[in-house]
């Protein structure tokens, strides 16, 4: 059981073990489905009667040459461009959403979820007690279906029992995600059931924020600062310390916090870069990992959890 009170930080490299792509890697995604007129990608968002043909031609153009690294960086400078940049996110993103194939891939290789699902794992009543909260740049929600599943199918409870034990662990999704997953909420108007079904990418959409649409005292990020405010420990997992994020949360290795971090391909620029962004020069209380060691060998290789 966790009993230290944790805060891990989530960025996009801690969803690509599970079939998730980077930020720049969504953007590649996006433009090559856009890159033909009579494209199944085309075709769909042009049904949604939300954007035109020259529109989404448009859109790819400028997203293809802008040099961004994401689109949310792109359409954060390209206002005319937020609509239809979150329903391409959306739809690049729903196919991955494979209860199977997350299953699948946490029994056949080295996960990060399951080494976390076994940490917390005392006891399906005591699950909740366990002194952790999640704070997730990632629009998926593959952390909530596999924790969902786990403790359901680990106890043999039933949905209402797992999502009430589930839900005392604190999830916050600080830019949006693609709608809420059902184990989070009872409202049908915010949910939706964890899968690919394309047709629903316009709901999912509908989830996400951008980074201009985001008031500094957003409620989420209200949240992750409060749930900070107590954390003994905090640690960022395929974390790429972007500065503006780091400094919205006002994370710091202070007083007796411990801060943690995974630094996988970055390079020793980068990684400098990150200790004066999170510690001003003090590394005492932080400790970041190598540069060769992902999620899941950064947390067997040093005591985080």
């Amino acid at each position: 059981m966790i009993t230290a009170n944790t805060v891990l930080i989530l960025g996009a490299g801690a969803s690509k073990p599970y079939g998730f792509p980077t930020g720049r890697e969504l953007l590649d995604i996006i433009c090559r489905e856009m890159g033909e007129e009579t494209g199944a990608s085309v075709i769909m968002l042009q049904k949604t009667g939300r954007v035109g043909l020259d529109h989404i031609g448009r859109f790819r153009e400028h997203l293809f040459k802008s040099s961004k690294q994401s689109v949310d960086a792109f359409v954060e400078r390209q206002p005319d461009f937020l609509e239809i940049g979150k329903l391409a996110i959306a739809q690049a993103l729903l196919p991955l959403e494979r209860h199977v194939k997350l299953i699948d891939i946490c029994r056949r290789t080295d996960s990060w979820y399951q080494f976390l699902y076994n940490k917390m794992d005392y006891g399906f009543d005591e699950f909740g007690e366990n002194t952790l909260s999640i704070l997730t740049f990632n629009y998926d929600r593959s952390l909530e279906e596999y924790l969902f599943t786990a403790l359901k199918y680990s106890y043999n409870r039933d949905d209402k029992a797992t999502k009430k034990v589930l839900r005392r662990i604190p999830i916050v999704h600080l830019y949006g995600q693609l709608s809420i997953h059902p184990a989070m909420s009872d409202d049908p108007s915010v949910i939706r059931e964890y899968g690919a079904n394309p047709s629903s990418f316009v709901k999912a959409a509908e989830g996400i924020k951008i980074i201009s649409e985001l008031d500094p005292d957003d409620d989420e990020f209200k949240r992750a600062r409060e749930l900070l405010s107590k954390a003994d420990r905090v640690c960022f997992l395929g974390f790429g310390y972007d500065e503006r994020n780091v400094k919205r949360l006002k994370v710091a290795a202070e007083g007796n916090r411990k801060v943690f971090g995974t630094t996988y391909k970055l390079g020793d620029g980068q990684i400098l870069d990150a200790k004066k962004l999170l510690v001003g020069g003090k590394h005492k209380n932080l400790t970041l990992g190598s540069s060769k060691h992902d999620c899941y060998q950064f947390l067997t290789n040093v005591s985080v959890l």
